[in-house]
C-alpha cells in the first residue's frame, strides 16, 4: 500500500517563488533526515514560459520517500485552488518511520509552506474520488476526510460551517488527536497506516459528527 500526502498552499503574486521556496527548503532543513532535507537544499525553480515550476525533492529526502514542490507563476492568478501552489510526497508507509512523520515533519510542513489544506492516505483515495472531488474548488471545499488532514480556518468556516476550533473538539471522539494548529485544525485518525476501508470508516464517523452536532 502505497501514501500520498499533498500540501496546497495560496500562491500570492508579490510572493515570489523564490522567496517562498526559500522558506520551505528552511524549513525542510529545519526538519533534518530522513523527512526533510540534510545538506544543500535545492535551488528555487524556474518557470521561464510555463505556467508551473516543479522541483524534484527525491534525491533530497529519505530512503523511500519521493516528491516535488509545484509553484505557480505569478501571474493572472485567481481566488481558485487552480492556481495552488502543492507539494506532493509519495511513500510506502511500512518502510518509513512513519511516527517521526506525524509527531514532527508534518507540522513542519504545514507551517513552511504556508499551507491552508494537507491531506495523508492511501494513494487510492484520490483515483476513486477523482469523479466527485474535482468538482469542488479544494479552496472552497472537502469531499473526503482523509485520515490524517489539516484544514486551515478559512477552509474550515467554508466547507465544514464552523470554526476550526470547533471542528477540533467535535471530531476529537473519533481521532487519535485533534488540535489547532496555527489558525487550523490537524486530525489524526489513527497513529498507525489505515487502509482504504479504515479510512472510508472515518470520512464516514467525522462527517456525521460535523452534520450532527456543528449546529448544536
Amino acid at each position: 500500500m502505497k501514501y500520498a500526502l499533498t500540501l496546497r498552499s495560496v500562491a500570492h503574486p508579490n510572493d515570489s517563488i523564490a522567496e517562498k521556496h526559500n522558506r520551505l527548503m528552511r524549513g525542510l532543513v529545519a526538519i533534518g533526515s530522513p523527512w526533510g532535507i540534510s545538506g544543500e537544499p535545492p535551488a528555487a525553480p524556474d518557470p521561464g514560459r510555463e505556467l508551473i515550476a516543479k522541483s524534484r525533492l527525491d534525491r533530497f529526502l529519505g530512503e523511500g520517500i519521493k516528491g516535488y514542490v509545484a509553484y505557480r507563476y505569478r501571474s493572472g492568478l485567481r481566488d481558485q485552488a487552480m492556481d495552488d501552489d502543492h507539494m506532493v510526497l509519495e511513500f510506502h508507509p511500512d518502510r518509513v518511520d512513519y511516527d517521526v512523520l506525524l509527531t514532527e515533519a508534518l507540522s513542519g510542513y504545514i507551517t513552511a509552506f504556508g499551507a491552508y489544506r494537507a491531506e495523508l492516505g492511501p494513494e487510492e483515495l484520490a483515483d476513486l474520488d477523482f469523479d466527485q472531488s474535482r468538482k469542488i474548488d479544494k479552496r472552497r471545499g472537502v469531499y473526503r476526510i482523509y485520515p490524517i488532514s489539516f484544514y486551515g480556518g478559512t477552509l474550515c468556516e467554508v466547507a465544514f460551517g464552523v470554526s476550526a476550533g470547533r471542528v477540533v473538539k467535535l471530531l476529537t471522539a473519533v481521532c487519535a488527536e485533534a488540535r489547532v494548529l496555527s489558525d487550523g485544525a490537524l486530525l489524526i485518525a489513527s497513529r498507525v497506516p489505515v487502509d482504504v476501508e479504515q479510512s472510508r470508516r472515518f470520512n464516514d464517523a467525522a462527517w456525521q459528527r460535523l452534520r450532527e452536532r456543528a449546529s448544536a
